[in-house]
């Protein structure tokens, strides 16, 4: 394995060292998160910070360019009694070429890869084709990323991933997909899948179906219907889904006999009066011998929300009344609060409910470049008596050039 840290300072140097040239720019954010808490190892005062940017070190003609986009995050206890937890992670970190090639984006380092069958955070090249206006074609390939190492360059022999989607639009509304993801994991195969995918995007009526197929156990493991309609007044949307657990098929757990999930969703949304609306959901999960389904329903408004939650099943039983407000104080202040309040048994024997509060309080200021969030929060349950934590965030939005 390589380290990763040498080679993301050295690109980093290489890139502020850069002769500035027309259409240069650099442009992200700061940010740096402070969580207070107390649980029974004592007091923390959990820390982030992160640093997400792109810049840009050349602009050609037309659409052509060159960038570096990157995101880093530095995570410890200022109270260090979590000293082992101290640790900075590169999320991604990538060189964008674009249409150097033409008709063709290519991302060259660390970053994320998503297909309908398969994700992963490779260090690695992407590259997104559009030979023709209704066609779009996107490959890629590299090491996956380990989560205890991320540091890291993993070889290609022990943790190769790599894959593609194919995307066709034969009408404006319509799209047609196809995908395929192979994972290694210590050099033996852990995923490989294929799918299709289809999507339809009416005026009022959407339609989105998918499925998956695992090559290694040769069986379909995901099979997803939505469909939705939204008017001036009404929203609604159904989804069924059956799936089998995500399960790495060299580890040991995929020789578990997993049982099927099925489940349905249903939501709703109607405006009553003007920017009032009435909303609910029912989640229903569908066993071979035994169900488990939720339902909530509510008002909703551009300011506040409240819902009354209900759930009864196999995952116990609740029953609860939540709500959130964002109120705007001015210009540059907004307030915002939250509110939980359930009752709640986890098993059958249980014979009397136990009783869970929940509540946020805080104020986020925003001008100019600036964003600076606080908040207080408060939890009792029949585990915690009482728990009291606080966040501040700060963010620092910067940017020059490269319009």
């Amino acid at each position: 394995m390589i380290r990763l840290r040498a080679v993301v300072l050295s690109g980093i140097a290489a890139l502020i060292l850069a002769v500035p040239a027309q259409g240069t720019g650099v442009s992200g954010r700061l940010t740096g998160d402070v969580y207070a808490y107390e649980n029974p190892d004592g007091t923390h005062w959990q820390s982030f910070l992160g640093l997400q940017s792109r810049a840009i070190a050349w602009r050609g003609s037309g659409r052509q360019g060159i960038s570096l986009n990157s995101y880093f995050r530095w995570t410890g206890d200022l109270a260090g009694n979590t000293p082992d937890q101290a640790n900075w992670r590169v999320y991604h970190g990538y060189l964008r070429l674009d249409h150097l090639v033409p008709l063709t984006r290519i991302d060259v380092g660390r970053q994320f890869v998503y297909t309908s069958v398969g994700s992963a955070v490779l260090d690695g090249i992407t590259a997104n084709i559009r030979p023709f206006r209704e066609m779009e074609i996107r490959l890629f390939g590299g090491s996956s990323v380990a989560g205890e190492h991320n540091d890291r360059l993993q070889s290609l022999s022990d943790a190769a991933s790599f894959g593609g989607r194919v995307a066709y639009r034969p009408f404006s509304s319509l799209t047609v997909g196809g995908n395929w993801f192979r994972k290694k994991s210590d050099g033996l195969t852990a995923y490989h899948r294929v799918g299709l995918d289809l999507s339809h995007d009416g005026r009022r009526l959407a339609t989105y179906g998918r499925v998956t197929y695992d090559i290694e156990q040769l069986l379909v493991t995901d099979v997803l219907a939505r469909v939705s309609y939204r008017d001036r007044n009404w929203y609604w949307s159904s989804e069924f889904r059956t799936r089998q657990p995500s399960v790495e098929v060299s580890s040991i757990f995929s020789l578990i006999d997993a049982v099927r999930a099925k489940d349905l969703r249903l939501d709703f949304e109607r405006r009553v009066i003007g920017n009032i609306r009435a909303v609910g959901q029912v989640f229903v999960d569908l066993l071979d011998d035994d169900h488990s389904w939720a339902a909530s329903t509510g008002l909703r408004t551009t300011a506040f929300t409240v819902l009354w939650h209900h759930q009864t099943g196999y995952g116990g039983d609740s029953d609860g009344l939540r709500g959130n407000a964002h109120i705007a104080l001015d210009t540059h202040w907004t307030g915002f609060a939250s509110a939980n309040l359930s009752t709640y048994r986890v098993q059958e024997a249980q014979e009397e409910r136990s009783e869970a509060y929940a509540g946020g309080l805080g104020l986020q200021y925003r001008g100019g470049a600036m964003l600076i969030r606080g908040e207080g929060q408060f939890l009792r349950n029949a585990v915690d008596e009482s728990n009291f934590r606080a966040l501040l965030s700060v963010t620092r939005y910067f940017g020059a050039g490269g319009r």
